[in-house]
Formats: C-alpha cells, structure tokens, sequence
C-alpha cells in the first residue's frame, strides 16, 4: 500500500474531483418531506463549512426526495469529510455511502470512482490505526465501516486483506471484537445478523470469518 493516500489528502481529492458540481439555487425537493428550514441549512454556510446538523437531513433524504445525482456529488466531499471525523454516529455511514449505489456511481467517470476509492481505502486504515477499541464498546467500528463499503457496491476483499495483513494499531482489537459480534449468528444460522447486513449481500465476509 506504498501509494496509499492519507486520509486528508484523500478528502482533498474528492473536493477537487467533485468541484465541477455546484451548489443550485434550489435544490428540487418532495414538498410533503423536505421544508424551508432544510433549504436553508444546506446553503447556510460554503461547502466546506456546513456542519452535520445542515447536511443530515439532506444525506438522509439525497436523490429519493431531494435534488439528483449531481447535486448529490456536489456535497459529496463534506459528506463524507464529515464521516471521516467520525462527527456522525457510526452506523449513519451506511446511509452516506449507500447513497452512491442510489446515484449508480458505477456509471460516473473513471476520475470520480477512482477518487471515492482512494478515499474508501484512506478512512479503513485511519479507522484501523487511529480508532481506538477498548473492549467497553458492544461494536466495532470497523464491522461499520465494513457495512458501509458493502452499501455502496463495494467487493470488500481489498479491505479484508488490509485487515488481516497490514500491521495497524488497533486492528487485532476491531478484528476481535467483530468475531465476537457475529459469533451467535454465524454458530447458529450461518448468517450475519443485526443493521444492514441483513438486507446486502454479506457472503464474502461470511467466508473470510470462517477462514483459518
């Protein structure tokens, strides 16, 4: 992983690819679910400025009620900018990346894709490295993070073998206790239960767990 980005270089890289895409004037949205107040946090301060609080309707409602894909990418950055400084609950990176296979990011241009996986990569080693796991949590997350990658289309084989053979500081401790937090599931049906496993397909992480 000798050409890995940092993670802040990574979030620079997507602020730079996704430039092109600006913020409209209005951001079409269902009348019935999405207010005046909601406009006026999403233009309430410069992209890089909004706080969680302005973007958490919009990421939670972007492109099933509210604006496209374009205007989708236009936050995109703080979005997940924002999820990299782990400002948001955790299992909230499920419905933030996820939002990518809503946008069929599998279509975008090469240069886009490109710099959501390098960014992708970036934020699992930051989590495996600086994302402390002290055991006092029920869920690490890593198996979070893992769910969200999976929500937005991604093979997680690349990651999982990041895991298993990259020397990071905590990342015998998430590896633990994700084992512990699947283990009833996997002894007695096979699969993995709990959050959106249960709604992706989860197959490749079911065989890597019940690897040697």
């Amino acid at each position: 992983m000798s050409d890995q980005l940092p993670l802040p270089a990574a979030i620079e890289g997507l602020y730079g690819v996704f430039s092109g895409y600006p913020l409209a004037d209005h951001v079409e949205g269902c009348t019935h679910c999405v207010f005046d107040r909601d406009h006026g946090l999403i233009h309430s301060a410069p992209l890089r400025q909004l706080s969680a609080r302005a973007l958490e309707r919009y990421t939670e409602k972007a492109m099933s009620t509210w604006g496209n894909s374009d205007d989708f990418r236009h936050f995109l950055p703080r979005i997940f900018e924002l999820q990299a400084k782990n400002t948001w609950e955790p299992t909230f990176v499920q419905i933030a990346f996820g939002k990518l296979t809503y946008a069929g990011w599998d279509s975008w241009p090469d240069i886009e894709r490109e710099a959501v996986r390098k960014y992708f990569m970036s934020l699992w080693i930051d989590v495996l490295d600086t994302r402390d796991f002290d055991g006092d949590e029920t869920k690490s997350e890593a198996e979070s993070y893992l769910s969200g990658f999976s929500c937005a289309g991604e093979a997680l084989g690349a990651y999982l073998s990041v895991w298993q053979h990259g020397e990071h500081r905590y990342g015998r401790a998430h590896f633990a206790a994700t084992i512990d937090w699947f283990s009833e599931s996997l002894h007695e049906s096979g699969r993995l239960a709990g959050g959106f496993w249960e709604l992706q397909p989860s197959a490749e992480l079911r065989a890597w767990l019940n690897s040697e």
